[in-house]
């Protein structure tokens, strides 16, 4: 049965699931910490580091070799700085180390949980996971360089993409949309967010104001030569180009202004899009 296990997560590993989102950080070469930097020279593009995941955990699927679970050791993914449409020159590479098993571990080991008995202890070896638990522990003092979501993007995220972020690819005929900024400016939009609704003492934006401060921690980790990328999954191709980011600063820009009503009918607006994806995951 433990093979099985995989299965979704190797369709994921190319596809990146329709209804995922994925935050992810990438940085300049003298950012990266020791245990990535000797992967710098075979690092890849985003697309190739998908096939190359799928490639990797079908072979292990059909051979039953080194377990179900993700490798410790995987390419570094890469992107030069100009895909963030704000920066005009330079062609520094920037890399993005995609840390699947640590991930996966923080996501179901007792370990990281600190709960009792996984669910998949029950499918998998108890030993075996203990050990890759084990293998991840230097990589458990890095930093992380990706926050995932399924089915929607958090709100809080939008507060570090304006619409003019916008970067789509087109892979293999396909158009990804993603939204890509510079650090610097990211952890100065969240920033601000974050500092307005605190001193808004707007009890209905207390939560997403900590949310913001949440996010605004993470993007500091990162020097500002490094970019943020929100990756969207296919499910949100349909509200595509998404003015989301547009809806959430208007709505703290509202609550900077004292008008309640409208910051409510921007958020009004925002929810409106996001609700019936947000919704498909329990239409089955």
């Amino acid at each position: 049965m433990a093979p099985l296990l995989n299965v979704g997560t190797a369709w994921r590993g190319t596809t990146g699931l329709p209804q995922r989102f994925s935050l992810r950080a990438y940085v300049p070469r003298e950012d990266l910490e020791p245990p990535y930097t000797s992967q710098v020279d075979g690092a890849v593009s985003p697309a190739v580091g998908e096939d190359t995941q799928l490639a990797e955990q079908l072979a292990r699927l059909a051979t039953q070799e080194h377990g179900p679970l993700p490798p410790i050791h995987e390419p570094l993914w890469t992107l030069p700085l100009t895909t963030a449409p704000a920066v005009r020159t330079g062609d520094l590479p920037l890399y993005h180390p995609p840390q699947r098993l640590r991930r996966t571990m923080e996501a179901v080991t007792s370990e990281e949980r600190q709960m009792a008995e996984p669910l998949i202890t029950m499918l998998l070896d108890h030993e075996e996971v203990r050990e890759r638990g084990r293998s991840v522990r230097d990589q458990r003092k890095t930093r992380n360089y990706t926050r995932e979501s399924d089915w929607t993007v958090p709100v809080a995220w939008f507060a570090l993409f304006a619409p003019q972020d916008h970067a789509p690819v087109d892979q293999d005929g396909q158009i990804h949309h993603r939204l890509v900024v510079p650090a610097d400016i990211a952890l100065a939009r969240v920033s601000w967010g974050a500092r307005v609704l605190e001193e808004s003492q707007e009890e209905d934006f207390q939560e997403l104001g900590e949310d913001l401060r949440t996010v605004a921690r993470w993007v500091s980790t990162f020097s500002a030569m490094s970019l943020i990328v929100l990756d969207y999954g296919s499910v949100a191709n349909g509200i595509q180009p998404d003015d989301s980011p547009r809806d959430l600063r208007d709505a703290i820009t509202f609550v900077n202004e004292h008008d309640h009503l409208g910051a409510e009918v921007a958020m009004g607006r925002l929810m409106k899009r996001w609700m019936p994806l947000a919704h498909l995951e329990f239409a089955s």
